[in-house]
């Protein structure tokens, strides 16, 4: 009996594991803009302002920037990589959101919200994910400084920026230059 134990522990610790814990170094930042994309379904997240988060399908990058026009249906967001080991293994990672310094407001749940986290789906070592921020309501457009972070493990792995400029065009006559606006945040009581 215990000449088959032994064989069986051998097989095992010989056989490749199809359920490898992968190991993430880093998360590359691939691309920066706004993007459009189909939503496809829902998932509960209770660490964002409004409770959940979109499935995307369809997307399609409209333009690489780090300045937004705060408008409603505005998508915006980073597509990256994560590296490490093993290629094609799967990975949990955290993605945080450091909102501007007003928060965001959600009159439904009379909370202010000045950092969103959520989980998404594990994304494969190697592989691009696109991940983003859909302005979908009203109380969600709020100019000033955006910044995505992806987190695995406790780690902060890479982070990206956004600039959302408030949606307005300037007078004709006026001095105003829209492209060189500076990145606000509302200040804090």
């Amino acid at each position: 009996m215990r000449l088959i134990a032994t064989l069986v522990l051998a097989f095992l610790c010989s056989a490749p594991t199809r359920a490898q814990q992968a190991t993430i170094e880093a998360a590359e930042i691939l691309w920066a803009g706004t993007y459009r994309a189909q939503i496809v379904g829902t998932v509960e997240q209770p660490g964002t302002a409004i409770g959940k988060t979109n499935q995307l399908g369809d997307t399609g990058k409209l333009e690489t920037t780090t300045t937004v026009r705060a408008r409603l249906g505005t998508s915006f967001g980073i597509e990256f990589r994560l590296s490490g080991a093993p290629e094609g293994a799967e990975a949990p990672i955290t993605i945080v959101v450091v909102l501007p310094k007003a928060g965001l407001y959600n009159p439904a749940t009379q909370k202010r919200t000045f950092r969103e986290e959520w989980r998404p789906s594990p994304r494969l070592v190697g592989g691009a994910s696109l991940v983003g921020y859909l302005l979908e309501m009203d109380w969600e457009v709020v100019p000033g400084i955006w910044k995505f972070e992806i987190w695995s493990n406790g780690r902060r792995l890479g982070e990206q920026s956004f600039c959302v400029i408030a949606d307005r065009t300037p007078e004709p006559d006026s001095p105003e230059k829209t492209a060189d606006e500076p990145c606000h945040s509302a200040a804090t009581a």
